[in-house]
């Protein structure tokens, strides 16, 4: 059996959220409580998010750095569905950020390239990881 990366994270985290729900389930009903009151409770404890992204629980925040079809600083775009992540020391202080996407070649819609690769002739074909 073949099983993709993605699917493999995908499923570990599903199992692990199971497990921590599990807990919680236990309590609750150990309570007394159903699963239904349990959902809800949870539930009505996330702050609504204002621009309608991600509710979250309450003293948690986040930050949109970049967004799908943005442009970056080399002329390309922000590539869809991130995946993986993570940060390096630069020069100067800065910080590098490499990140993953999970972007088959039929989904041009997700591409750093544009929807129909226009921008693909101007990179220099040398600073690809995988020109294929």
């Amino acid at each position: 059996m073949n099983i993709s990366r993605r699917h493999f994270l995908r499923n570990s985290g599903v199992v692990a959220l199971a497990f921590a729900g599990l807990r919680n389930f236990v309590e609750y009903a150990a309570q007394g409580k159903s699963a239904k009151e349990l959902a809800a409770e949870t539930e009505a404890q996330l702050v609504t998010d204002f621009y309608q992204t991600i509710d979250l629980p309450p003293n948690f925040s986040y930050d949109i750095f970049s967004e799908t079809g943005e442009v970056m600083d080399d002329g390309l775009l922000v590539p869809g569905k991130h995946d993986g992540m993570a940060t390096f020391p630069g020069a100067d202080g800065k910080t590098i950020l490499v990140r993953n996407h999970e972007v088959e070649p039929s989904q041009s819609e997700y591409s750093p390239f544009g929807s129909r690769r226009s921008l693909f002739r101007s990179v220099n074909r040398h600073k690809l990881y995988d020109a294929g």
